[in-house]
């Protein structure tokens, strides 16, 4: 019998060192081809698209779509599950604790994979809502973060956030006066804006550095600098056929020349050591997140599995 699961069970069934070790074992699953993700369709509606994200993991035996509608009322978010036997449906789960944790889990498996040897100081540019995920994910995928430090224009707002964060992680973290900052102190950095304009320079980068670019998904945002990807030594997308049509920055290099796609990797094949992402810990690495249907598909199914263990959930009644 299928389940609704709200969004009130889902976030006792989900944390995010969890869902870093869910998102690896589905990143391993699609490098040996039992996993497939198709890119993002957007449909246009009034004021906002409509969005599907369709996915298949077979070694989990699920098929799943999240859908959703983006505008200026939010994005709420249903993920649904069938069985990949093709025997039917098994839940429809609220999706929005599930994304924000994915994405945050995402960054993280980046930096674990990406980053230099050592301790690390964790940058983040922006401080939004999704500025959390960040930073809890990236804290849950890297033991070896010994301090947290934050930036955004909005210095009021930047303060409630460091003083909220405090209260949660075991890290020290501070407010940054300026994105220079940042690049100065940071040996990973967090880019989680809705900018149109970049809001760091690629020449204040320094050796070394994981840049995680995760606030942008379409053509009209800018987080970053064309410059950056000819600089960087290695550029990892979570999945290659989506950045194409998505990662606005990448897009904007290749046109001017200064990346091509056939450089870019896909984090499947780092997870699963088909492809390094440095040589040095001098490199400059950089990974541009989009969000990917599998790995929406891969927590839910986590969640699913919980919820029927502990008979959680709302019938949905016969099929």
């Amino acid at each position: 019998m299928a389940i609704f699961i709200p969004e009130a069970v889902v976030a006792n069934l989900i944390d995010f060192p969890t869902a870093v070790d869910v998102l690896i074992d589905a990143f391993k699953s699609q490098g040996q081809g039992t996993a497939a993700n198709r890119s993002r369709l957007r449909i246009p509606i009034k004021g906002g698209t409509y969005n599907l994200m369709a996915a298949a993991n077979l070694s989990k035996n699920v098929v799943g779509l999240k859908v959703y509608t983006a505008s200026k009322n939010g994005a709420p978010m249903l993920i649904v599950l069938h069985a990949a036997d093709g025997t039917g449906l098994l839940a429809i789960i609220e999706g929005g604790k599930i994304s924000g944790c994915r994405t945050g889990a995402l960054s993280g498996i980046s930096a674990r994979y990406m980053a230099r040897s050592g301790k690390h100081v964790l940058g983040v540019i922006g401080s939004g809502f999704q500025a959390r995920a960040q930073i809890l994910g990236v804290l849950a995928a890297v033991s070896a973060v010994e301090r947290v430090v934050v930036f955004s224009r909005n210095a009021e707002k930047v303060g409630g956030f460091v003083k909220s964060m405090a209260a949660e992680i075991k890290v020290p973290i501070s407010a940054a006066s300026s994105a220079e900052q940042i690049c100065t102190e940071a040996s990973i950095i967090v880019l989680i804006t809705n900018s149109s304009e970049p809001v760091i320079e690629t020449e204040k980068i320094r050796p070394g550095t994981h840049v995680i670019a995760a606030g942008n998904n379409t053509w009209l945002r800018n987080e970053f600098e064309p410059t950056l990807a000819a600089k960087v030594s290695t550029v990892v997308v979570d999945d290659i056929d989506q950045a194409r049509i998505e990662a606005g920055e990448l897009m904007r290099a290749s046109e001017l020349g200064l990346f091509n796609w056939d450089r870019a990797v896909s984090l499947a094949d780092i997870v699963c050591g088909l492809r390094t992402a440095r040589s040095s810990d001098n490199d400059i690495t950089l990974f541009s997140s989009q969000g990917i249907g599998l790995l929406d598909v891969a927590v839910a199914s986590h969640v699913f599995q919980q919820a029927k263990e502990n008979s959680l959930g709302v019938n949905l009644g016969g099929q």
